[in-house]
């Protein structure tokens, strides 16, 4: 709800327009697959795990970029024509990201943040907001009433059209270690531990 709801209640972007996603893990790929359904082009996910960035391109990413080895911003503004996207969404918290995701956007762009960050953010007011006149706006649970959003999501899913099962994979409660390496390192999006033995995703 919180990665969907973002993109389709607060970012609302037009068909056509130009998202990029930063952090691609479950909040990152909801975003992503709701970006899809709206219609925008082009879509891109940043990460740092060449794996999540596949299932980006899965999910329906047109461009990835892997943030360890090429700088996402300028990277944006070359796919984007040198206009930078209309639209960013920062999931990590992460200050440095957070910056990017503000320097990828072309001239009254917005980015919108859900992350919950360990360290504080920096920056200039003039330069890195007012003289482009872009947006930064934080979402609270993706702007949605749960109520009403979820059957939204429910209908999108029947319709194949979010496929969040493929964010899961499901472990045995012994492999709780192995569940929390996997999604360290960037092969499990979303892991899921299986108390009941008998049960069957």
């Amino acid at each position: 709800m919180t990665g969907s709801g973002t993109v389709l209640n607060s970012l609302a972007p037009a068909p056509g327009t130009s998202f990029v996603v930063f952090g691609t893990g479950a909040v990152g790929l909801s975003g992503l697959m709701a970006a899809k359904i709206t219609g925008c082009d082009p879509i891109i996910a940043v990460d740092i795990h060449d794996s999540r960035l596949e299932l980006a391109k899965e999910l329906g990413a047109t461009h990835v970029i892997n943030s360890k080895h090429e700088n996402p911003a300028e990277k944006v503004k070359e796919i984007t024509e040198g206009k930078g996207a209309h639209y960013s969404f920062e999931t990590t918290g992460v200050p440095e990201v957070t910056l990017a995701a503000l320097h990828c956007l072309r001239v009254k762009g917005t980015c919108a943040t859900v992350a919950v960050g360990k360290r504080d953010l920096t920056f200039n007011v003039t330069n890195d907001l007012m003289l482009n006149a872009l947006t930064l706006k934080g979402v609270i649970e993706g702007d949605a009433v749960p109520q009403l959003f979820i059957p939204k999501l429910v209908k999108f899913f029947k319709n194949g059209q979010f496929p969040v099962e493929k964010l899961a994979k499901f472990y045995e409660l012994e492999d709780i270690e192995q569940a929390f390496e996997d999604s360290k390192n960037g092969s499990t999006i979303k892991p899921i531990l299986i108390l009941d033995k008998e049960y069957r995703a």
